[in-house]
């Protein structure tokens, strides 16, 4: 094992792996977003998913970066508030439901093995779905609902959590491959999902983590790339509506999500609601 990995064989992650798988998978992230960026066509082609993604990301990976002998209930809530907190964008708030989901279940761990991992990943993709009024397969729902599908054929028949997310990463990359044909936008443009994509390389990151391949730990400034002349022209001018707006709103007694987001489409479309 050299420094930056962790052991080959390893079987469980307790507060200080979670962190470091973490911080691989933030870096690993934002050293493909100008990519996902350019690939970017759904729900609208303006070339932020990667930006969005890796700055969300970001966010729950320093939100975990001091605790370097917390817990894992500790780092898993860091995680999944710091995200929250940090959301930008659609892609963003629908990472933030997959880690409000992985850590509902791991709060109460000690350590985490192979099935609980796999359990937190069909949580998360669970939460993902929740939080849409309209779920459209062909992007990050389908890739990370077989993603922890495969995650957990693979951990009923190996405890190495290596063996694990390899698995899920090999499966990961087939559901990517197949969004081009559940969406007619990203066959029109000859893509992938961008926000699926993100989603692969956060696992991408972690095993590369596991494997001990280099992981430049990221610079990170925020820019806007203006998407190509192609991607430009498939945006529809008769959008009700144009402009991405995110709010907080801190207090208690309100109502549940479902409700809320049916009170918000008179005003807005690609409605996510977080509640935590």
């Amino acid at each position: 094992m050299t420094a930056g990995t962790l052991p080959v064989g390893i079987v469980y992650l307790d507060g200080a792996r979670l962190r470091r798988t973490l911080l691989a998978a933030a870096d690993w992230v934002d050293a493909g977003r100008d990519e996902l960026n350019r690939i970017n066509v759904f729900p609208v082609p303006d070339g932020d998913t990667g930006t969005n993604f890796a700055m969300t990301l970001r966010a729950a990976a320093e939100g975990v970066r001091p605790l370097h002998n917390a817990d894992l209930p500790a780092v898993a809530k860091a995680m999944a508030d710091s995200c929250v907190l940090g959301a930008r964008g659609n892609s963003g708030m629908l990472l933030s439901h997959f880690l409000l989901g992985f850590r509902e279940a791991i709060k109460d761990l000690r350590v985490a093995r192979a099935r609980d991992i796999a359990r937190a990943m069909k949580l998360g993709a669970e939460h993902l779905y929740r939080s849409l009024d309209d779920p459209r397969e062909g992007t990050i729902l389908t890739v990370s609902r077989d993603a922890a599908e495969a995650a957990e054929t693979a951990a009923g028949k190996t405890t190495n959590i290596r063996e694990v997310m390899k698995h899920t990463l090999h499966r990961a990359e087939e559901s990517l491959r197949r969004t081009p044909e559940l969406l007619e936008a990203l066959r029109d443009a000859g893509v992938v999902d961008a926000g699926a994509k993100a989603f692969v390389r956060v696992i991408e990151g972690i095993v590369r983590l596991l494997d001990g391949d280099p992981i430049m730990p990221a610079s990170f400034t925020a820019e806007f790339v203006v998407p190509d002349a192609a991607a430009l022209a498939q945006v529809d001018p008769e959008r009700d509506f144009q402009y991405c707006t995110e709010a907080l709103v801190r207090g208690s007694g309100f109502p549940p999500s479902t409700e809320i987001r049916q009170q918000l489409r008179k005003f807005g479309g690609s409605i996510v609601v977080l509640a935590t």
